[in-house]
């Protein structure tokens, strides 16, 4: 299915585990509480998508374009979101646990309430990103932009920043 167009479709509650659509259009799409599973999305389309309360444990999001996209609630445990864009995108209450982040630029992100304990932020752009409540233990921040970045009553221990 790789290079395939989910363009406006509506897909709750699909299973897309393992499945291998790089190069895929999901813009406008809606995957809620899919079952997306190991999946490699690498440099797929997913601008303004709703990804709300999905299963994306230790799927490939490396390279996507996902401005705007909708991740509340969703568990990315163990994913790669390493060199995408999502900017405006929406992670409150996600469960990110040892993401790797690196080199992303995650302008303006709504992270609120978000688990994101061990993440890797490496180089990552996370200007005017919203942590308020967030789960940063452990994380890695190291060499990641931070102008401007809101850190409201967030959990901080251990995490490695310069």
């Amino acid at each position: 299915m790789q290079g395939a167009t989910f363009r406006n479709s509506k897909l709750n509650f699909a299973n897309f585990n393992y499945a291998k659509v790089s190069n895929s259009d999901f813009t406008n799409a809606d995957l809620t509480q899919g079952k997306i599973y190991r999946a490699n999305f690498y440099k797929a389309k997913m601008l303004n998508a709703l990804f709300t309360g999905a299963d994306l444990q230790e799927s490939n999001l490396e390279n996507v374009v996902a401005d705007y996209a909708d991740f509340v609630g969703a568990n990315l445990n163990n994913a790669w979101l390493k060199g995408g864009f999502f900017l405006n995108a929406h992670f409150t209450n996600a469960n990110l646990y040892c993401v790797n982040f690196t080199g992303a630029n995650l302008t303006n992100v709504n992270f609120v309430n978000a688990n994101l304990a061990k993440a890797n932020f490496n180089k990552a752009n996370l200007t005017q990103a919203k942590l308020d409540k967030a789960m940063l233990d452990d994380a890695n921040l190291i060499g990641a932009n931070l102008k401007d970045t809101e850190f409201k009553r967030a959990f901080l221990k251990d995490a490695k920043i310069k």
